[in-house]
């Protein structure tokens, strides 16, 4: 306030802020003044494939050490566990030190 004081509002007594838009723009893919635009995700990044069906289907081969039951085994582990394999990969080294 502009004299020193202080005001309380009491939570139930707010009411919700609602944000409008005014304006929408489009941006061509080759206009590069705009810098980094964030753009939401599309319906293919929505309906994308299972970590097991990209397995099977970009590098099969990864999986011939295995037996059928083995194999069964870790494509229902990778579906069951999808969302820790939706990420990008990344290779982590570790130094353990044994204290005697």
């Amino acid at each position: 306030m502009p004299d020193g004081s202080r005001r309380h509002f009491h939570a139930n007594k707010l009411r919700p802020y609602v944000a409008r838009v005014s304006n929408v723009g489009v941006i061509n893919d080759s206009d590069y003044e705009f810098g980094h635009v964030d753009t939401p995700p599309n319906a293919a990044d929505c309906f994308s494939l299972k970590p097991s069906e990209k397995l099977l289907s970009q590098s099969p081969e990864k999986l011939n050490h295995l037996n059928h039951d083995q194999r069964c085994e870790l494509l229902e582990l990778l579906d069951k566990y999808a969302e820790c394999f939706q990420t990008a990969q990344v290779i982590v080294t570790l130094s353990v030190m044994k204290s005697s």
